[in-house]
């Protein structure tokens, strides 16, 4: 399906074949939704708008180009009024992923994240628990800034890519309510062996990732069977408080008890087959859980085993903004 001249196209008409113009991570979700994977609803604001934005500000620069300087010309700029009004008339269209609770995540996707041979994991923003349009708007262009972070510039300047030829989608997405969430790691990514790896933790993902608390770790066989299951010190938790992203602590019995059912592995094993399968063996893979119900948040290739040793590594908290 061809998004070119699309600025922002609804997550399920997006395929594989757009990641050009939508990033790897909205291409793989839109990929994953099509083949019935459970995908927050939301849309697509694709790399056209980025690029023209960017057009506009770009002046002869000197070699380091000055990219924090460049961020924070687009975290100030506006987005144009068609473009405005299209996101305001699609807002309201996404379905909410709990018939109570009607807020938004928004989420960078860029053209040189989740791939095989590069880690970016972390180095671009997210902002959940977003609730008007004003606030979405702003989370936008605070994504767009993100691809000239300092530390993705120096990244980028590691690994000998160019930042010149890279691009910046958007991701909009209905808010999941989440009762606990985590990784999977459909290889182990130490050793590259066939296990299941999963980290978790109860409500929502950011103390996880930005490595404040220490998971529950669970490690199971290809066949489901149970290897070891360590309960982790989850001192606190991110969780809704009317209808507010607020941070708790926990309790010595939530602490101490083990935060995924039997069901919940069995679920998880079954979803990391499938997306194994969809898209290539050793995924790295974003979960929730809200009710009954899992959510597919993210999937990227496992990178080079000396890059990722667990779910924290190269991700940090900043990726996960709250507003």
């Amino acid at each position: 399906m061809n998004h070119q001249h699309e600025p922002l196209i609804p997550l399920d008409s997006v395929r594989l074949a757009d990641a050009a113009v939508t990033g790897n991570k909205a291409a793989v979700l839109g990929e994953l939704a099509h083949l019935g994977e459970n995908v927050p609803d939301g849309y697509c604001l694709t790399t056209g708008p980025f690029q023209t934005l960017l057009a506009s500000l770009v002046r002869p620069r000197a070699a380091n180009r000055h990219w924090q300087k460049l961020a924070e010309e687009i975290r100030d700029s506006s987005l144009p009024a068609d473009l405005s009004r299209a996101l305001s008339n699609s807002l309201p269209k996404i379905r909410p992923a709990s018939p109570s609770l009607s807020a938004y995540c928004v989420r960078s996707s860029a053209s040189i994240e989740d791939r095989p041979d590069f880690s970016f994991a972390g180095q671009f923003r997210t902002e959940i628990g977003l609730s008007t349009f004003t606030s979405v708007e702003a989370a936008i262009r605070r994504c767009w800034a993100s691809l000239f972070n300092d530390h993705v510039v120096a990244y980028v300047t590691q690994v000998g890519l160019d930042l010149t030829d890279a691009a910046m989608a958007v991701l909009i997405q209905a808010l999941v309510p989440a009762d606990k969430s985590g990784v999977l790691f459909t290889r182990d990514p130490v050793t590259g062996h066939d296990i299941f790896i999963v980290e978790a933790t109860w409500g929502f993902g950011s103390p996880l990732v930005g490595g404040e608390i220490t998971p529950d770790t669970v490690r199971l066989d290809a066949s489901g069977n149970l290897l070891e299951y360590s309960v982790g010190s989850k001192k606190e938790a991110l969780v809704l408080v009317n209808k507010q992203l607020r941070r708790v602590r926990l309790s010595p019995e939530e602490r101490s008890r083990r935060c995924l059912s039997e069901r919940d592995l069995h679920l998880l094993l079954e979803m990391g087959h499938r997306i194994d399968k969809a898209l290539r063996p050793g995924q790295d893979i974003e979960f929730a859980f809200s009710g009954e119900s899992l959510w597919v948040l993210q999937a990227r290739p496992i990178t080079t085993l000396e890059q990722v040793t667990h779910a924290g590594d190269q991700r940090d908290l900043d990726d996960y903004a709250i507003y």
